[in-house]
């Protein structure tokens, strides 16, 4: 009987003297049949759905100075999940050439430090198929640059969207301050306070004021200088 997982041999002698032993062997193989009653007839039909994976578990022994490096080895396949070589001439399993190792126990001897006892349970390991072509799969030459001509038209059209709307939301308001004699004022401050906003500006020599980027809504002017403290306008813009 010849076992080996990953390269390493699991019976007869190893290289570096220890002693390898295997024993207990089970191999677990199965059809999936699924049955089922066609109506007006008597019995079951049956439909093949194809073989199972095999599971194999077998107990062992490694004795030496280098039992603990083998069994490690082993330790660090489990711990990764890949697949690793299989070889056996174990009737069931002979065929099988890549396994999952679903677990691994290992118990130390007492009072022997270069002794040890493992359990190993296995499953076979076929590669997945392959995806299938699909017709109509590939695009054809030049779809690439056309849907990329579409995205870029489209984030265009969102930009001179949102320019518009900016635009529209945006309003800008142009008045003048006058004394009571009718004269410009300049350099003095106005105050535009509306129900979100409170902004203010300075006139110029020619008593003018601008202020820009007004939402709509109904706002309050006042002039702080003196002679303006009493006095306000309501305006509404947009």
């Amino acid at each position: 009987m010849k076992i080996e997982l990953n390269g390493i041999a699991l019976d007869g002698e190893g290289e570096g003297g220890e002693g390898r032993s295997v024993k207990n062997i089970t191999t677990e193989d199965a059809r999936n049949v699924e049955a089922y009653d066609a109506p007006g007839t008597q019995g079951s039909s049956y439909n093949d759905q194809g073989r199972s994976a095999v599971k194999l578990a077998f107990e062992g022994t490694v004795v030496g100075k280098d039992a603990r490096t083998l069994l490690e080895s082993i330790w660090s396949c489990f711990k990764k999940g890949d697949p690793v070589d299989f070889y056996s001439d174990i009737s069931g399993a002979a065929d099988i050439t890549k396994v999952l190792i679903e677990s691994f126990v290992v118990t130390g001897a007492a009072g022997d430090r270069n002794r040890y006892d493992y359990a190993i349970g296995l499953w076979e390991y076929k590669e997945p198929p392959e995806e299938p072509d699909i017709p109509g799969g590939e695009p054809e030459e030049g779809a690439e640059e056309a849907e990329d001509e579409a995205k870029k038209g489209r984030a265009e059209k969102w930009a001179d969207r949102q320019a518009i709307e900016s635009e529209e939301s945006l309003n800008t308001l142009t008045g003048k301050v006058l004394n009571d004699a009718g004269e410009p004022v300049g350099g003095v401050r106005v105050r535009i306070v509306g129900r979100k906003q409170e902004l203010s500006a300075t006139t110029d020599a020619e008593g003018v004021y601008t202020v820009s980027n007004l939402d709509p809504g109904v706002y309050v002017i006042t002039v702080e200088a003196e002679g303006f403290e009493d006095e306000e306008e309501e305006v509404v813009v947009g």
